[in-house]
């Protein structure tokens, strides 16, 4: 699925919420880090735009490390 209707959006921003406040009350703060807050973030960043494959760098950046492979001279890529 593709599509990600706006109705389980709100949902969901819901649902990550009340998890996020589970862990907190569950866990110790000192093993709390920022990642179970991003999940909060992560679902407004699906609500403004849309899911990752729209705007995935990672084959970017593979692609950029082939090229970078091609480069003998570290100090003067241009002329390698």
């Amino acid at each position: 699925m593709k599509e990600i209707p706006i109705a389980s959006i709100d949902k969901a921003r819901v649902e990550s919420i009340e998890v996020v406040c589970l862990l907190e009350k569950h866990f110790p703060s000192s093993i709390m880090t920022i990642q179970p807050h991003l999940l909060v973030h992560i679902v407004d960043e699906v609500a403004i735009a849309g899911t990752i494959h729209g705007r995935w760098m990672f084959y970017l950046e593979r692609f950029m490390k082939t090229l970078k492979d091609f480069v003998r001279q570290r100090a003067r890529p241009e002329g390698s």
